[in-house]
């Protein structure tokens, strides 16, 4: 059995022994489609539970509620309102991915250790 030194090394190893079994299953390589927008993680979502889709549903009533009674300038700035709402959920959206991403990496790489540690003893 060969002796990896390193987590690194290790992951190394399993990337050459699966990489190209993986790109056959699954028509590409993640890291690309990643990269050349084929693969958008936030703009795929999970399928709607009822529960959701009855407050969703909710919350379009209310806004429909309260945008026929208010004057057109209220209107106007209850829709910026609206969009600034928005553009915060997404920046906290893609800092939450950012970060889940680079745990997620971290935590991979220490179990290769550990896994290395295992196997040298």
């Amino acid at each position: 059995m060969k002796v990896l030194p390193c987590a690194a090394d290790f992951f190394k190893v399993l990337c050459e022994k699966h990489y190209e079994r993986m790109e056959k299953i699954m028509g590409y390589s993640i890291m690309e489609a990643l990269f050349d927008g084929r693969l958008i993680p936030w703009e795929q979502h999970a399928d709607m539970s009822a529960g959701r889709k009855e407050l969703e549903q909710k919350i379009k009533d209310e806004k429909r509620y309260f945008i026929e009674k208010m004057s057109s300038d209220d209107c106007q700035r209850f829709q910026a309102l609206e969009d600034l709402f928005g553009e915060v959920a997404v920046d906290e959206e893609a800092g939450i991915y950012s970060r889940g991403f680079a745990t997620g990496a971290l935590l991979m790489l220490e179990v290769m250790e550990k896994r290395c540690e295992i196997i040298n003893k």
